[in-house]
């Protein structure tokens, strides 16, 4: 604005020197003295000033030059920005993108815009860009969120946080500026750490149940050594499964005309008459049974239901008609295990878990078998 001032002023002068110049040329008296000095007076005038108005000229294209420099640097910033530039309308409509915005969608600038945004983005954060673009518009706060973007050119997803903003631009349209910052590499990170957590958390607990196999293996050991007599000794055991390893446990002895007679039994919701009462019955098998005592017998071989139906319940456990507390209990778990000497089948050791307090896996059948 200064330098245009001045150059008007300058041009006002000029016109105010040739507006004499004319006046006196014009004049009757002294006329050919008085030109002469005149002229030579207005001809000196104007010299200053054309040498003022190249001064004034060389400084406006200085200022030309600066602004053009000054332009260039915004835009080779903003275009070679380290993050992407976008500006949307309120319907999520591409207005205007930097290169790197382009180059993270893998597609030429001049093709994103009048584009929806969506279009580059994984299908399930649509919706998280919608509500995000509506509290920019409603509530004109700085607004954040995280989405995952799909560069078409190579065909790859990247995590990407939004930093927006609402402004005016110069047709003083509201619109919203957004920052694209990828941040695979942070997400990535954050998943390996959860990871090796899980991992650690896993490693723990396997430690954990290993020392707790090896005080129970350590208890069972000296339990059994308390007493030479064969029935005490599984007795002892059975009382140490429960609340150990099982809620419900059963020592069954194979007889010789192949029924089985239950040694002990141990359960916290049987009274101690009901103990008596399963200890003392004796049952006939099937030897064609599919799975429970009958199949474990059979073969030597340990069988689990880490979830078993109430309808194999009596069946598997071999539970007598007239003792309904453990169906009553919600058996969800089981496992039978063989008691072998010298390659020879003696009985089985059957272990019944209650209301999900536990599901049997193969590492709790191992410590059975120990």
């Amino acid at each position: 604005m200064r330098e245009g001032g001045r150059q008007g002023m300058a041009l006002e002068k000029v016109l105010a020197l040739r507006k004499r110049a004319e006046e006196r040329l014009q004049g009757k008296e002294g006329l050919e003295e008085r030109t002469t000095e005149d002229l030579q007076q207005l001809i000196q005038e104007l010299q200053v000033y054309q040498v003022e108005l190249e001064i004034q000229n060389e400084e406006l294209l200085i200022t030309q030059a600066q602004l053009e420099e000054s332009r260039n640097k915004y835009s080779d910033l903003y275009d070679f920005a380290p993050m992407g530039y976008f500006t949307f309308d309120k319907s999520g409509l591409i207005l205007e993108v930097n290169l790197t915005g382009a180059s993270q969608l893998g597609v030429e600038r001049s093709f994103l815009v009048q584009r929806p945004f969506s279009f580059y983005m994984a299908r399930e954060y649509q919706e998280i860009f919608r509500a995000h673009r509506q509290k920019v518009f409603e509530e004109g706060t700085p607004q954040t969120c995280e989405i995952k973007l799909i560069n078409k050119r190579r065909g790859i997803s990247f995590y990407a946080r939004l930093n927006s903003l609402l402004v005016q631009n110069p047709q003083d349209r509201e619109v919203c500026r957004t920052a694209v910052i990828d941040i695979t590499e942070r997400k990535r990170a954050e998943e390996e750490r959860d990871r090796l957590l899980i991992q650690e958390q896993a490693v723990r607990a396997e430690a954990e149940a290993a020392q707790r196999r090896l005080a129970f293996l350590a208890e069972a050991s000296r339990l059994l050594a308390t007493s030479f007599d064969y029935q005490t000794r599984l007795e002892n055991l059975a009382g140490l499964v429960v609340p150990h390893l099982a809620d419900w446990c059963a020592v069954d002895i194979l007889e010789e005309d192949r029924s089985f007679r239950r040694l002990a039994v141990a359960y916290a919701g049987l009274s101690k008459e009901d103990l008596v009462q399963e200890q003392q019955n004796s049952y006939a098998l099937d030897a064609r049974a599919p799975y429970g005592i009958s199949k474990v017998l059979r073969t030597g071989q340990p069988e689990i239901f880490p979830d078993i139906p109430n309808l194999l319940v009596a069946t598997i456990t071999c539970v007598a008609e007239r003792s309904k507390i453990l169906w009553q209990a919600e058996p969800m778990s089981y496992m039978c295990v063989p008691l072998l000497t010298h390659g020879r089948i003696l009985g089985a050791i059957t272990f019944v878990s209650v209301k999900s307090k536990r599901c049997y896996n193969s590492t709790d059948l191992a410590l059975a078998e120990d």
